[in-house]
């Protein structure tokens, strides 16, 4: 998150006037604690008390202040609710408002007095009526931002404190960016931008303050990214140039063939292991892409070349289906798979892939030269930072499932090579979605009795483990009530807070067909590839992330048979809610589906996953627009390529040190 460095703005605020103990632990509930903090608690929203020239003419009813001469005033302060009436002479135009509350209004006015009434008007005859949302008393005429706010803090009382803030740190805050870097883009710098944000003279100029703000958020991340990366590119690895006699007979064996896409990923793959130089690479694709194959083939090169392959997952369940796929891939090459998961390790000594979560983050492995760290997203960046520096000359490759655009996913890794597998392999069956009401049960009952009759399995996938009594469909009461409804069909359940060994049991009982239907929860979500699946069934589905039902999907038609995955909304889910789901209806295209998701929960849920560890980007609204993303990366790439070291920058240098040397190798670089 973008901070303001320098001993003024790092003071606390209970250094302003009006910031006794009392307000400043109601501040210190909106998270401000210094003055950098005070001033980047920027506007939800700004009202606009300019009154329109002409507002008769305007298309009522519309929101705008007016001011005006009060003509006559009526005040009935009698029950809990006083109700005053005002009526105004604007310049000619009458208008007239009434406003609840305010018992001190009275004695604040009177006829004669000037004041500005802000809220929705309409025409009633030649009368402009409105019910007054917001008074002034005075002949306000300017932008008023409204803050987040909190118990007994009010957005006006904020707005003071703001101003304070900026005169006290006067010509102190960093005038970046620099002239070079905005470029024709018409920005502000800082110091402008802060000033506007909070005190603009049009909503306009509002926004590009906003703008401003966001283009030098991004563009410090993006150095800072930069200089990393600069980093990456001179550590030593390890050179994988030995025969590729097991790589190739794997890619020989396989009863499929590899799509372009998987076999430009693995040349890529290649090129960085046969280097010196340490592979920091990212494998994204699409739910049942092929990620898997790739990455196996890239373990084996490294067990070729008397080294070690080391996956990291973030759960059991992936971790054992992985442990699975992979032993039954390359063990027949002499190559031995074993899980390092809790106390699973008696197995690793002679293993030369292993298979692990976080227990990974705390053993110490000899021999690794590839590290695969599977939906990276999820994993902190002092995460995968721990695990490389513990194998410092290891190759590593980064799989995600998150499709996102190319670039972005260059940008937001600083320094990391992209590898995208945008084709789906052949031979699998089509999934059609469907969304289906309630009151539809018995026919989804029959569609799923005769799925299993054609040696079909079914995922029935729940929100809940429990019952929570909030008309919520849980693991317990849809295996409890499936039991009942379908005698002579296996039913059981699976879920994250089995023992391991009971829910290996219950997957391995679903693959081979001695388990009809499989409920779970998102357990279920990455990692099973389980070819009779073809049915999915999915609670409750308004509660889920579109990308996430997206994954959950995927898990069915990756055999021959075509798949059918039903999406069943709770009862109170409408409007958007039930949009979402149609998207999923309408198209399997993950990078869609994705960017509806960003769009629906904001770039912030995404961000923070991708970048976990890190400070939080203030706009990543922004970087959805591929505008905005050009023109910042052009302008880090113009300010480094004239100053790598910044050193005729300093004030970048100084915020870039304050902002990341926690997170990011910034001060070594620069």
């Amino acid at each position: 998150m973008l901070g303001i460095p320098g001993e003024s703005a790092q003071e606390p605020v209970t250094g302003l006037r009006g910031v006794g103990p009392a307000r400043s632990r109601q501040l210190l509930r909106l998270g401000i604690e210094t003055i950098s903090d005070l001033l980047l608690h920027l506007p939800l929203r700004y009202e606009d008390w300019r009154p329109p020239q002409d507002p008769e003419r305007l298309a009522l009813p519309e929101t705008f202040a007016l001011c005006g001469t009060v003509t006559r005033l009526t005040h009935r302060g009698r029950g809990r609710v006083p109700r005053t009436a005002i009526e105004l002479d604007c310049g000619g135009i009458s208008a007239r408002t009434v406003l609840f509350g305010r018992r001190w209004l009275p004695g604040k006015i009177k006829r004669g007095s000037v004041v500005s009434i802000y809220g929705e008007w309409e025409m009633k005859g030649d009368v402009l009526e409105c019910a007054g949302e917001q008074i002034s008393l005075s002949a306000r005429a300017d932008v008023r931002p409204i803050y987040p706010t909190t118990e007994g803090l009010s957005s006006g009382m904020l707005e003071k404190l703001v101003r304070r803030a900026l005169d006290r740190l006067g010509d102190s805050i960093p005038r970046v960016p620099p002239p070079s870097a905005l470029g024709r883009h018409e920005l502000f710098h800082l110091p402008r931008a802060l000033r506007t944000v909070h005190r603009p003279i049009t909503p306009r100029e509002a926004e590009r303050a906003r703008l401003s703000l966001a283009f030098l958020d991004f563009l410090l991340f993006h150095i800072a990214l930069r200089t990393a990366g600069r980093v990456r590119r001179r550590e030593s690895g390890t050179a994988h140039g030995a025969d590729p006699h097991l790589s190739s007979s794997f890619l020989d064996g396989l009863p499929f063939d590899l799509t372009g896409a998987q076999q430009r990923a693995i040349r890529e793959i290649d090129e960085d292991m046969a280097s010196a130089r340490r592979m920091h690479r990212l494998l994204q694709g699409d739910v049942s892409s092929g990620k898997t194959v790739v990455a196996t083939w890239a373990s084996l090169r490294a067990v070729e070349n008397h080294g070690r392959a080391l996956w990291l997952v973030p759960t059991r369940l992936l971790a054992e289906q992985h442990v699975a796929t992979l032993s039954e891939q390359v063990e027949t090459l002499g190559v031995k798979v074993a899980p390092l998961v809790g106390g699973q390790q008696e197995s690793v000594p002679d293993a030369r892939v292993i298979v692990g979560t976080h227990a990974l983050l705390s053993w110490q492995i000899d021999d690794v030269s590839l590290l695969v760290i599977d939906e990276q997203q999820r994993f902190g960046v002092r995460q995968r930072a721990m695990l490389q520096r513990s194998h410092p000359r290891s190759d590593v490759l980064l799989m995600s499932a998150t499709p996102i655009p190319r670039t972005l996913a260059g940008v937001l890794m600083g320094g990391v090579s992209v590898s995208t597998i945008d084709q789906l392999p052949g031979g699998r069956g089509e999934v059609t979605t469907q969304i289906v009401d309630g009151s539809e049960r018995a026919q989804l009952l029959n569609h799923l009795r005769r799925c299993v009759r054609e040696e079909g399995g079914v995922y029935v996938v729940c929100p809940s483990i429990d019952d929570d009594g909030d008309d919520v469909a849980s693991v317990i009461s849809v295996t409890r009530r499936l039991c009942e409804a379908l005698p002579g069909i296996s039913v059981a359940s699976v879920h994250g807070r089995m023992c391991p060994h009971e829910r290996a049991e219950r997957l391995t009982g679903f693959r081979d067909g001695n388990i009809d239907v499989l409920v779970g929860t998102t357990v279920l979500e990455v990692g099973l590839d389980i070819s009779r699946a073809r049915m999915m069934v999915v609670e409750n589905a308004e509660r889920f992330g579109l990308a996430e039902l997206h994954q959950l999907r995927g898990r069915i038609g990756r055999g021959e048979a075509q798949g059918i995955c039903y999406l069943i909304p709770g009862q109170c889910a409408e409007g958007d809610a039930l949009d979402r789901l149609r998207m999923l209806e309408q198209t399997h295209d993950g990078a869609k589906i994705a960017r509806a998701d960003m769009n629906i929960r904001g770039m912030g849920d995404f961000f923070s996953s991708f970048q976990h560890g890190m400070p939080q980007l203030m706009f990543p609204e922004y970087l959805t627009s591929s505008r905005f993303q050009r023109a910042v990366t052009g302008a880090a790439r113009r300010l480094l390529s004239d100053d790598p070291q910044l050193a005729n920058h300093e004030q970048v240098r100084e915020m870039l040190i304050h902002l990341y040397s926690d997170s990011l190798p910034v001060a070594t670089v620069l």
